[in-house]
């Protein structure tokens, strides 16, 4: 059962007990979106729960820009396809200190087995390491939790909750 916006502003004028509320007031919806996008941040709901294979692996390549969207505020795998294993999807893991990312920093290129989020300053940046040996074949697959979309001030009828 989904909800419109319109229905939303019902309910909540009754809870408060004020008939004149209006949720879809620019100041309010304001106020909306920021509780929707908190609330959403607090739980992990399924309808933000996304998976993105934009990028692709350069053979002696390590980083590579994060993809601009969708914005994953949690991301919870990184996972990297391996062409020497029938192109099964293995999960490469967080570095959990530079101790440990360093030791790889010299290490041959195959497969990745470690990834460490950088910014360079313009772009955030996914690196692996060790470099991957493979080119194109390899994708890379980012699952995480996304930050919901804004609630506008044009399309209120078309707007629903589920």
């Amino acid at each position: 059962m989904s909800t419109s916006l319109a229905d939303l502003q019902t309910k909540i004028a009754e809870l408060a007990q004020q008939a004149n509320i209006s949720i879809t007031l620019a100041s309010h919806l304001t106020r909306l979106n920021r509780v929707i996008r908190n609330v959403a941040v607090l739980h992990k709901w399924p309808e933000f729960r996304r998976s993105d294979t934009s990028l692709s692996t350069v053979a002696s390549q390590e980083a590579y820009t994060f993809p601009a969207t969708p914005v994953f505020y949690d991301i919870t795998m990184i996972e990297v396809k391996d062409p020497d294993d029938d192109s099964r999807w293995k999960r490469v893991v967080p570095a959990l200190s530079e101790f440990t990312w360093q030791r790889f920093a010299s290490a041959d290129a195959s497969f990745p087995e470690l990834y460490m989020l950088n910014d360079d300053g313009t772009n955030d940046k996914i690196s692996l390491r060790p470099k991957p040996s493979v080119s194109g074949s390899s994708d890379i697959r980012i699952t995480g939790y996304v930050e919901p979309n804004y609630i506008d001030n044009v399309t209120y009828t078309s707007t629903e909750f589920r």
